[in-house]
C-alpha cells in the first residue's frame, strides 16, 4: 500500500500546471489576433471562462473563451448580417439557463462613425455558433446616436437622445419612455418600477424617473465614471477616487469609500453581494481589495504591476476570483484601444497565487535603413511636424531580445512604433507576434523585421513594447526606443510639438487632458479649424476644458506651455 501512495505523491509532484490540481493561472493575450483587444464583460459558464469586448483598434465584436485551468479553447469575432456595418463592441453577455445559449448585446457602427449605431442581441452557442441575430429599434427615431443598452435577466433598455425603449428578451416591445430631461446620451438603471437616468457623457447629475415618463427627483452629484445598480444598491466610482453607495430609491449617499494615496478608482460587480475596488495612480503600485456592499473589507487581492486598468471579475462558487485587466503603455494610459495586453487570472480563494511569470528584455534596436527616412517635414496649419517615409519602403529593423527569466520561451510579441492620434483614439503602428521560437534562460535571439510605416506624425522615438506568454511588459513599459533625431537631423525634430494625451474622444462638453506636466496658468489653449482658422484662445486653469460652447466639428488643439508644444485633434458632438 505504501508503494502506491509513493506512487500517487511523485505524480502529484510532477504533475503539469495544465493538470487536475492547477489553482490559479494568469494568461496574457498576446496573440497577432487578441493583443490590444478591449474587454467590457466576462462570464463564467460552469468550466468555461467567456470574455466578451471588441478586437483592437476600430474593433469587431469579439468572445473569447477559456477553460478554468487557463487554457485557451476558442475564439470568434461577430458581425451583423449587413456589410457596411462593421465596427463595434459586445457590452454584455449572459447565459440562458433554460436554452443552454449565450445571449449578447453589442453596439454597431460603420467603421468609428460617430454616429448611425444600433443595438443588436445576438443567441450564441456555448461553441461560438451564431444562432440568431435581433435588430433593436426605437419608433420615431430614424437611426441611432451612441445609444446604450442595459441589460438583466429579463428585461433590455436601450437609450438614445431623448428616449428609452425596453425589450424582454423574447425580443417584443414592453415599454416606451420619452425622457422629460435634455440628455445628450442617456443611460438608464432598472429599478423596481423606477427608472434611474443619467447622461452617460456628463455624470453628474441623477434623475428618479417613473416608467411613464415623470421625474421623481433630480440629484446632482460628483462627477462620475462608472455607476451601477449591485442587489439593490446603487454603486459610483467618482473622477474625486471615492467609491460610493446610494439608496436607488432616494439616490442619498448611504457611505463611501477612498484610499488617500491614489486619485482614481474603479469597480466590478463580482456577485454574492461582493464588490471588486480597485485604486491606482500613475507610477503606483495598484491596490486590489474586496468589499460587501456596506464597503466593509473582506479581502485583499496581489496586484503584480503599476500599469494595469478596466478590471473586470467574477466570483465561482468557491470563492476563487476569475480577473480581467488590460495592461496599457505607460505614456498613453488613457488610449482608448483599451490598452496593448489583456490578461485573464485565477486567484485561489485563500493564499498567494503561484504564478510564475517568463521574463524577456529587448537589449538592442538596430534600424537598418535609416538612409531612407525622410526628414520631419513641418505642417503650417496643424503645427506639428512629420516623419515620412517612401511609399515602396518599409522601416527595417533588428530586435535583440534576452531571457532574463527562468523557463525557456517559445512565443514572442512586440509592439513597434509610435502612437499615433485618430478619431477613433490612438493606435499603435503595428504588433508582430512570432511563435515556435527556442529561447533558453540566459540566452539572446536576434529578429529582423519590417513595418511599413507611411507616416509618423510628431514622433521623436519609436518604441519597441516587448511581450510574451503569461508575462506583460518590462519594467516602465519602455523596453527600448530608437530616437529618429539620430537618424534625421532636421531642426524641427527637436521643436517639434508633442502629442497632447486627452479624452473623451469624441466629446460632448468638457475635454481631459492628461498630460501632467500641463498645470501653468499662463498656459494658452487654441482651438483650430480644419481650414486653419482659430476658433478658441483661452487660458488653462486645470486639466479640463468646456466646450459646450463649441458648435460640433473636426479640431485641432494646440497648447502652449511656456516653450513647450502639445497637440491633438477632436470630434466636439452636439
Amino acid at each position: 500500500m505504501r508503494k502506491y501512495y509513493l506512487l500517487l505523491i511523485i505524480f502529484m509532484l510532477f504533475l503539469p500546471k495544465s493538470g487536475l490540481l492547477a489553482q490559479d493561472f494568469e494568461y496574457a493575450m498576446t496573440e497577432k489576433d487578441l493583443a490590444g483587444a478591449k474587454i467590457s464583460d466576462l462570464l463564467l459558464v460552469n468550466d468555461r471562462i467567456y470574455v466578451a469586448g471588441r478586437t483592437k483598434d476600430e474593433g469587431n465584436p469579439l468572445i473569447i473563451v477559456f477553460d478554468t485551468l487557463g487554457n485557451l479553447l476558442d475564439y470568434q469575432t461577430f458581425l451583423p448580417e449587413v456589410d457596411e456595418l462593421y465596427y463595434g463592441y459586445i457590452s454584455d453577455i449572459l447565459y440562458d439557463d433554460s436554452t443552454g445559449n449565450l445571449t449578447a448585446i453589442s453596439a454597431i457602427s460603420p467603421a468609428c462613425d460617430v454616429g448611425g449605431s444600433t443595438i443588436f442581441k445576438w443567441t450564441i452557442s456555448t461553441d461560438l455558433e451564431k444562432l440568431d441575430e435581433f435588430k433593436y429599434t426605437i419608433p420615431g427615431m430614424d437611426g441611432l446616436s451612441d445609444p446604450s443598452a442595459n441589460l438583466d435577466d429579463s428585461l433590455i433598455a436601450i437609450s438614445v437622445q431623448s428616449k428609452t425603449v425596453i425589450y424582454n428578451l423574447q425580443n417584443e416591445l414592453q415599454q416606451e419612455i420619452s425622457l422629460p430631461v435634455a440628455l445628450s446620451n442617456p443611460q438608464v438603471i432598472m429599478h423596481e418600477d423606477q427608472l434611474i437616468t443619467f447622461d452617460r457623457y456628463h455624470n453628474d447629475s441623477l434623475f428618479l424617473i417613473t416608467q411613464d415618463g415623470l421625474i421623481n427627483l433630480k440629484k446632482k452629484t460628483t462627477h462620475f465614471s462608472r455607476i451601477e445598480l449591485v442587489e439593490n444598491k446603487l454603486i459610483s466610482a467618482g473622477s474625486d477616487g471615492k467609491i460610493r453607495v446610494l439608496d436607488p430609491a432616494s439616490l442619498e449617499i448611504l457611505d463611501s469609500l477612498e484610499n488617500d494615496n491614489y486619485s482614481t478608482v474603479e469597480f466590478s460587480q463580482l456577485g454574492q453581494g461582493l464588490l471588486q475596488v480597485i485604486f491606482s495612480d500613475i507610477g503606483k503600485q495598484t491596490s486590489i481589495e474586496i468589499y460587501d456592499l456596506d464597503l466593509n473589507f473582506i479581502r485583499a487581492i496581489p496586484s503584480f504591476t503599476n500599469y494595469e486598468s478596466n478590471f473586470i471579475s467574477q466570483l465561482d462558487e468557491h470563492q476563487n476570483l476569475y480577473q480581467m485587466s488590460s495592461y496599457y503603455n505607460i505614456n498613453f494610459p488613457d488610449a482608448s484601444s483599451g490598452g496593448l495586453i489583456p490578461v485573464l487570472r485565477k486567484f485561489p480563494s485563500t493564499g498567494m497565487p503561484s504564478i510564475l511569470r517568463p521574463s524577456l528584455e529587448i537589449t538592442d534596436v538596430q534600424v537598418i535603413n535609416p538612409g531612407e527616412i525622410n526628414d520631419c517635414l513641418y505642417d503650417s496649419l496643424s503645427g506639428i511636424c512629420t516623419y515620412s517615409f517612401p511609399s515602396a519602403s518599409a522601416l527595417k529593423y533588428q530586435l535583440t531580445i534576452k531571457n532574463t527569466g527562468e523557463t525557456d520561451i517559445i512565443n514572442i510579441g512586440h509592439y513597434v512604433g509610435t502612437v499615433s492620434p485618430s478619431f477613433c483614439g490612438y493606435l499603435y503602428q503595428d504588433y508582430r507576434y512570432y511563435e515556435n521560437l527556442n529561447i533558453p534562460p540566459g540566452e539572446s535571439i536576434s529578429i529582423t523585421d519590417s513595418v511599413q510605416m507611411g507616416s509618423v506624425a510628431d514622433a521623436k522615438a519609436l518604441n519597441f513594447y516587448l511581450a510574451g506568454p503569461n508575462h506583460l511588459l518590462a519594467a516602465g513599459q519602455d523596453s527600448t526606443f530608437y530616437t529618429i533625431d539620430n537618424i534625421s537631423t532636421s531642426t524641427f525634430a527637436k521643436n517639434g510639438p508633442e502629442l497632447l494625451r486627452i479624452y473623451p474622444n469624441p466629446v460632448y462638453d468638457k475635454l481631459n487632458i492628461s498630460n501632467p506636466s500641463i498645470n501653468n496658468p499662463s498656459t494658452t489653449i487654441e482651438i483650430i479649424s480644419m481650414t486653419g482658422q482659430i476658433i478658441m484662445n483661452i487660458k488653462i486653469s486645470d486639466t479640463q476644458i468646456d466646450l459646450r460652447g463649441l458648435n460640433p466639428g473636426i479640431y485641432y488643439l494646440r497648447i502652449q506651455d511656456g516653450k513647450k508644444q502639445y497637440f491633438n485633434s477632436f470630434i466636439k458632438m452636439e
